[in-house]
């Protein structure tokens, strides 16, 4: 149930970045309808990483898809924050910035709720 929230939050959240995007006097009906999906899908799927990333898990396989939720879900964050009417060379050190962030975010979890040898 708490994967459905965050998905759903989260596209929310895409849909308000649309605004940004969005020209709603001079833009078509189809650009503007095309433009709400991606972002939606964005969000989506940002929500569906960090639900993953935030779950609790029992083994150490987990804990690596764990990492690479935090890592991807931050990509995803980066190319909504750093995408709009700038070059696409700003939107990929945006995204570099933030990727990096969730890895650390994700080694530190990793590192951190790591479960231990009972014994």
């Amino acid at each position: 149930m708490r994967r459905i929230y965050w998905t759903l939050g989260l596209t929310l959240a895409g849909l308000f970045l649309a605004v940004k995007e969005l020209d709603w006097v001079y833009e078509s009906i189809l650009h503007k309808l095309a433009m709400l999906v991606l972002y939606a899908a964005l969000g989506a799927i940002t929500g569906f990483c960090l639900s993953i990333a935030t779950q609790r898990s029992a083994s150490n396989g987990k804990s690596v898809g764990r990492l690479i939720a935090w890592i991807a879900a931050f990509a995803l964050v980066g190319l909504g924050i750093g995408h709009g009417n700038v070059s696409w060379l700003f939107t990929l050190r945006v995204m570099a910035l933030t990727t990096g962030v969730g890895a650390l975010i994700g080694a530190l979890q990793f590192f951190y709720f790591r479960p231990h040898a009972k014994g």
